[in-house]
């Protein structure tokens, strides 16, 4: 029988995390070891949670990394190096994604494919979304001088990437670039400095690039100029957020905005943010008439 425990989380109920700061596990018995088998199945568990909720969002390309990350840079969680060590269809499946993914295996062409056919339905109608654009703007433009610029949006530095390789394929009808912030101790990869970062909006308002993938960074204050085309990538629960992104368009002239969503837990997502965007405009309006 298992000792008891204390679980303390301080989230929404269907978000976990692995943050110290986020739960707490008060200890009952210090060298009990069904605690520490107890704690280690939390810690598995958590991670596992992690990677369906990447699979969700973003699809087998992250899933992959995310356990390539913990399994090669967290060497404290002995569970999940055990578990796979131990469960032979766990250590299939991930060399299977390896196969498909880790650029030691494949080309960037073959990669390109597999996230098309497999990886995510998301990516396929993304590609689709943004050829279309430029294609019916090259076919309507008035002036041969005319350009139209598009931003993605994207959570996920490995997702940003993911997009800009694969946008890549349609050169010179697309020319994406990744815009991400400064690499920290919790960030995946290289993030991009200030300097490069200035740059690269000044190559993008001057049309060195028409499509920039970006995560939150290209949510802030930067003026980035006018954009005809906004497409999320990922639901976001923030109204703050949301709103931030799609004011990036409609500037100039008449803009679109695209959301792409799995159906069920980040349609929900989704939903509960656009709530509460009507709420807080409800509110600042209440507030505006009780001034008058």
């Amino acid at each position: 029988m298992f000792v008891p425990f204390v679980l303390s989380i301080h989230s929404t109920p269907s978000r976990f995390t692995e943050e110290k700061n986020n739960f707490s596990i008060e200890k009952l018995s210090q060298t009990d070891r069904q605690y520490q088998e107890a704690k280690s199945v939390l810690f598995f568990s958590i991670s596992f949670f992690h990677a369906l909720d990447e699979l969700e969002k973003h699809g087998l390309q992250s899933v992959y990394n995310f356990f390539k990350k913990k399994l090669t840079e967290d060497k404290k969680n002995n569970i999940l190096h055990a578990t796979f060590r131990n469960n032979t269809e766990l250590n299939e499946i991930y060399i299977e994604l390896q196969n498909l993914f880790d650029l030691s295996q494949v080309t960037t062409e073959q990669r390109c494919k597999t996230s098309l056919q497999i990886a995510h339905p998301k990516l396929s109608k993304l590609r689709e979304c943004v050829v279309e654009h430029f294609q019916t703007f090259e076919r309507t433009k008035t002036k041969p001088t005319d350009q139209t610029r598009v931003i993605i949006f994207s959570e996920k530095r490995d997702s940003v990437r993911e997009i800009t390789e694969l946008l890549e394929q349609d050169r010179p009808l697309i020319k994406p670039m990744a815009f991400i912030g400064q690499a920290t101790s919790h960030a995946t990869g290289q993030g991009i400095n200030q300097k490069l970062q200035k740059k690269v909006v000044t190559d993008f308002r001057a049309g060195g690039y028409n499509v920039l993938i970006a995560t939150s960074i290209g949510e802030e204050g930067l003026d980035i100029g006018s954009v005809d085309l906004i497409i999320c990538f990922d639901a976001l629960k923030s109204p703050i957020r949301l709103v931030q992104r799609m004011g990036r368009t409609g500037r100039a002239r008449q803009g679109r905005i695209v959301l792409l969503m799995t159906e069920g837990k980040e349609e929900r997502t989704y939903v509960e943010g656009e709530m509460q965007q009507k709420r807080i405009f409800k509110l600042i309006v209440d507030g505006a008439r009780m001034l008058e």
